[in-house]
Parts: structure tokens; sequence; C-alpha cells
């Protein structure tokens, strides 16, 4: 199991991503009708992954199909210094990953969304105690985990896996992450999407809004 850590100074605490790890999901994605996008949010048709994603608009979207994409870490690095780790991180995770968006302007902690693929057969997703173990075994400081196979708007059937783990802040600090991952089955197979924040998924506006959201492509 990889883990990515977005760290900002002393103020800051490291994002956790898990990426690929759990190996179970099934199912297949239904067409729905594009909901309503709230102010301050854009919707991003995400067509290497057969997704679409809807973030707030003042968040970092790095593609890494985008050729000028390392220049644009490179000013936000040089608007913020304590960004620029980002830059070889995204380098270490260019190839496996479909999109990362950060909320860079947050004072406390990185809120952020990883899209990759997950690399696993669409034949699983009635075992999600199998997501848990999973996750237990790769992350064993993780609590609360819990997988359920669920639907959203714009994908009828998909696999939710929540957790939260401590990290620690540059400074020292212990703060709590809260992970949601996704797993959506799309036309382009199985997509891991990893959502981490320091709200509680239930008080998460962001979080509401990307998962009434979120739909597969085709």
């Amino acid at each position: 199991m990889r883990e990515l850590a977005v760290r900002r100074g002393a103020r800051v605490a490291a994002a956790v991503f898990v990426l690929a790890a759990v190996q179970c999901v099934a199912g297949a994605a239904g067409a729905a009708s594009s909901p309503k996008v709230p102010d301050g949010y854009e919707t991003t048709r995400l067509k290497t992954a057969a997704l679409v994603l809807t973030l707030p608009d003042s968040w970092l979207k790095l593609d890494p199909r985008n050729p000028d994409v390392l220049k644009e870490l490179a000013k936000t690095a040089k608007r913020n210094p304590e960004f620029a780790d980002l830059i070889t991180q995204f380098k270490q995770q260019r190839g496996s990953i479909k999109l990362w968006a950060i909320d860079t302007k947050s004072t406390t902690y990185s809120t952020n969304l990883i899209a990759a693929p997950a690399n696993v057969p669409t034949s699983a997703l009635d075992e999600p105690a199998q997501i848990e173990d999973a996750l237990r075994s790769n992350l064993p400081s993780a609590r609360d985990v819990h997988a359920e196979t669920t639907s959203l708007p714009g994908a009828d059937e998909v696999l939710r896996l929540t957790y939260s783990i401590d990290v620690a802040a540059a400074d020292g600090r212990q703060v709590t992450a809260y992970g949601t991952m996704f797993f959506v089955p799309t036309p382009k197979g199985v997509m891991h999407l990893t959502y981490s924040s320091d709200t509680p998924p239930d008080q998460d506006d962001v979080l509401d809004t990307f998962s009434r959201t979120l739909r597969a492509l085709g």
C-alpha cells in the first residue's frame, strides 16, 4: 500500500492517499442526468477515467496528461514554498494516476482527491469484508474501517470504504484524517477514488457534493 504526504509547513498535516491496494470491486455504472453544480464548484469530464467529477473551482487540479502540469506546480510552489515537495510527489505518481486535486488554500489541512485505475475485476463487489481486511492489513493504524456496496446518483453500484487515521503535522501535532474511497465501475474499467480530509464525512460539504455528482461516462 502506497502513501502520499502533502505537507504545508507547521500548520498542515500529511494527507494520506491509499492507492489501488484493495483488490475487490464489482458492478456496473448506470446512466444519470447531470445534477446541478453548486456555486463555487466546477465539473471536470475526466475522459481518461470515464468519470465526471465535481470539485471546488479553487482547487489545484493536476492532470498528468497536461504537458504544462509541472509548470503549474512550479508556480504553486513559488507562491507558497510549503508546496515545493508536491513536484517530487507528483513526478513519482504521474504514471499511475488520472487526476490529483488539492485544496492548496486550506490553512489547516490539504483536503485532496486522487483518481487512479484500480486494476481489479468487477466480480467481487459483494465481498466488502475483503476490502476491510485488505485495508487493515496494509494500514494497521486505520480506525473505524467500514466498506459497503452502495449506490450514488450517477453510479448504480459502487463500493465505498471509509476509515480514519492519525497523521503527523510538520510541527509534530497529531491530526485525524478521514478517508473515503469509491471503487466505481466505468467503461474504462474500475476506477479508484480516494478523498482525504480533516473534516468528518458527515460534516463535509465538499465530500457531499462530490458524492452526489460523481458519475461514470458512457
